[in-house]
């Protein structure tokens, strides 16, 4: 085999390519060194497979084998590492935490905030690399040249700016985390403090903020709760009610990076719609988190095999196979990426539903639908189980309507 497309080389500062990109500058160095400090990176072995994906996807639009916005395979590996980065920063992932518990509400919006946001990253790296097929003079490049083009524009987005987001994601996920907790002890500790990570590497508009008291629910915490810029080592402790708050007169209020000036956590987000890569983005690449998801709840299930759960209400032991799960994650709902997570928790749904319908199978192909109730995103959705004419039970479905006889 020849060598790779996308080789991994030795970085190079961003402004011997950059003006390939749509962007300029679009993440910022330390201000104090003019280097990046990673916490985290993303391991060899994965960059790799994002290299390899990005070789052939560079290829097919050279060739003019690509059709469509996004490429789902590169997407989902963006989408899986920065998923990874969440869990790090969290501490925990959708299936170990308690369904439609704060935590699992928490994780659920960070995980399609992060689909969301690889699906518009993705659309912007593929647009970039397809604007480059062109030379300055509108002239069809040379694949030797589109090659080069083509390979520093795959770097700059899923290399150097791709760590710089993993880092952010772990960041976000983990003052999300904290913020969830924050919400669960309010009554007997009502007061937030504003801690730096006390160096020399604290920027100046974090460092007039150390100390900085106010209340869970101040408006402060909407501009200012960390982190307040990419790489942001900011922390905010939890104080009882006996705390001395800072007077608002008495905080010198820094200017913060436009993307930051908002409480990610209390929003559910890793990355606010003000990022570059959300601009301009087609309605049905938002739309990509929900078909993302299936394929990663999909790929979770198989990982843990078939199972049985029973329902009291049916008496009866519900079988959960790799069919039922594929018609549950394609089944259209009004809260389709709310319905696919939902299988993370199925057997405890199935075991924990009290509410049971009765439908008959008019075609005579089974004996009856079994519609078990839960809620989903606030709203009642139904369990669909067959009952087969030999009086076994399978998961069918999940739906937000019952069907009628």
């Amino acid at each position: 085999m020849g060598s790779p497309f996308f080789s991994v080389r030795p970085r190079i500062a961003a402004g011997n390519y950059e003006h390939l990109t749509s962007f300029n500058n679009l993440y910022q160095p330390c201000e104090i060194c003019g280097k990046f400090h990673f916490s985290a990176s993303i391991d060899k072995k994965y960059q790799d497979k994002i290299n390899k994906r990005a070789d052939k996807l560079a290829k097919d639009i050279y060739t003019g084998k690509f059709k469509g916005d996004i490429d789902p395979e590169l997407t989902t590996l963006v989408a899986g590492k920065l998923k990874d980065a969440v869990i790090q920063g969290y501490g925990a992932s959708l299936p170990e935490v308690a369904y439609n518990s704060p935590d699992w509400n928490m994780i659920a919006n960070l995980d399609k905030n992060v689909y969301q946001f690889a699906a518009a990253k993705n659309y912007q790296n593929l647009k970039d690399i397809t604007t480059a097929l062109k030379d300055n003079d509108g002239n069809i490049r040379s694949f030797k040249e589109f090659r080069e083009a083509a390979g520093k524009i795959s770097y700059q987005y899923n290399t150097d700016w791709l760590n710089t987001e993993y880092n952010t994601a772990i960041g976000c996920g983990q003052m999300a985390g904290r913020w969830v907790d924050f919400q669960k002890n309010a009554d007997s500790m009502p007061y937030l403090q504003y801690v730096t990570a006390g160096d020399d590497r604290v920027r100046e508009e974090h460092a007039v903020l150390d100390g900085v008291i106010k209340r869970i629910d101040d408006p402060f915490w909407d501009i200012y709760y960390p982190p307040n810029g990419y790489n942001c080592r900011c922390d905010v402790i939890q104080l009882p009610g006996d705390a001395q708050e800072t007077d608002t007169e008495e905080i010198n209020k820094p200017v913060i990076n436009t993307l930051f000036r908002t409480n990610t956590a209390k929003h559910g987000l890793i990355f606010p719609e003000k990022h570059p890569y959300f601009k301009g983005i087609p309605d049905d690449v938002k739309k990509a988190s929900d078909t993302l998801s299936r394929t990663t709840v999909r790929a979770w299930t198989q990982l843990h095999g078939e199972e049985k759960a029973y329902n009291k209400v049916m008496d009866a032991d519900i079988n959960i196979e790799w069919q039922g799960i594929k018609k549950a994650t394609d089944q259209p709902h009004d809260n389709y990426y709310a319905k696919n997570i939902a299988i993370y928790k199925i057997d405890r749904l199935i075991t924990g539903a009290k509410e049971h319908t009765i439908v008959p199978d008019t075609e005579d192909r089974i004996l009856n639908y079994h519609y078990l109730k839960i809620n989903i995103a606030g709203k009642d959705s139904w369990i669909v189980i067959k009952e087969r004419k030999d009086n076994s039970y399978h998961l069918y479905s999940i739906v937000d309507k019952i069907k009628k006889e």
